[in-house]
């Protein structure tokens, strides 16, 4: 079984820290096999990983977690990068 996203997330992350190199994640599939989404689950993860490692602030309440930001910020990037195709109606180009 190929392993979860988290853990392909975490090992890029981990890997990024401690060789200090960058890191890339290739998300490939068919139309409509859940490529967007698993990108959402990555974001997600290292908007609340790094968010951890940070310190809280005052200010967090007002303007939210980093992760909800991040998060928050996706369907105006969806709005400017997807497109309605036969085969699915938000479809990321």
């Amino acid at each position: 079984m190929p392993p979860h996203i988290f853990s392909i997330s975490d090992n890029a992350y981990h890997n990024m820290l401690q060789d200090r190199e960058n890191q890339s994640i290739l998300i490939t599939g068919e139309s409509g096999a859940g490529k967007t989404e698993n990108t959402k689950k990555v974001i997600s993860y290292f908007a609340m990983v790094a968010a951890a490692t940070k310190k809280e602030d005052d200010d967090t309440v007002k303007k939210g977690t980093l992760e909800d930001q991040i998060v928050q910020a996706n369907p105006v990037l969806e709005a400017y990068g997807n497109a309605k195709t036969n085969r699915n109606n938000n479809s990321s180009r």
